[in-house]
């Protein structure tokens, strides 16, 4: 059981969306590295949205 039913609340597939985000922090490009892991950059290809929280 999902966590809106377990409030109470009518969950139906039309209600109900999968967003994929990708919070990155930290980078320090390029004083620390100078490019991003591949798995960092294949998962920014995956993602609906990226949020860069800064350095």
């Amino acid at each position: 059981m999902g966590a809106l039913a377990r409030a109470g609340r009518a969950v139906t597939s039309a209600a109900v969306a999968a967003v994929r985000l990708l919070l990155l922090a930290d980078t320090h490009v390029p004083r620390r590295a100078r490019d991003l892991p591949a798995q960092v950059w294949a998962a920014v290809e995956e993602a609906d949205l990226v949020v860069h929280a800064g350095d």
